[in-house]
């Protein structure tokens, strides 16, 4: 798969003497498997990265620190949190986004049960590959598929 260019950014951050930090990106990404006119389809999304040193002690678990920034952005958005899931995702997944995730220790992001992204621990081989501390975790959402679900803030009292 492709190589996410916010995570070729992680260990740099880590030797620049930074503890742990979160990195987003916005932009396009481009994949084969979905086709237009004979063109790779272009999708707009939103992706973050959560990292700290492996020494840290008493640190969250990473999946846990990448979905509470994922719910601070959700909010954000004004995405009522009941509405947003979590389902973890399964070995068998073939989607390029997924490629990038430990199953058992990622999930698929759902909003009124519309698949808009996943969130997760790296494999091995990708935190490897990377050079990615075992204390990092990410998430990546399709931004046209969230602002379907984006509510306008409501004016419910003046102060």
């Amino acid at each position: 798969p492709q190589t996410y260019s916010y995570l070729e950014k992680v260990n740099m951050k880590l030797k620049a003497g930074l503890d742990q930090f979160v990195l987003f990106e916005i932009g396009k990404n481009h994949m084969k498997a979905f086709k237009a006119a004979e063109l790779p389809q272009e999708f707009e999304r939103i992706a973050a990265v959560f990292a700290g040193k492996d020494q840290l002690k008493n640190a969250a678990s990473a999946y846990y620190q990448a979905r509470n920034y994922l719910n601070q952005l959700l909010g954000a958005l004004h995405v009522d949190s009941e509405k947003v899931s979590f389902e973890p995702m399964k070995s068998d997944e073939n989607d390029q986004a997924a490629t990038y995730y430990q199953v058992g220790r990622s999930a698929n992001v759902l909003i009124n049960g519309t698949l808009v992204g996943r969130i997760g621990e790296y494999k091995t081989s990708v935190r490897k590959a990377l050079k990615l501390p075992v204390q990092c975790a990410g998430f990546e959402l399709g931004l046209t598929a969230v602002s379907n679900h984006v509510a306008s803030p409501t004016d419910s009292k003046h102060l």
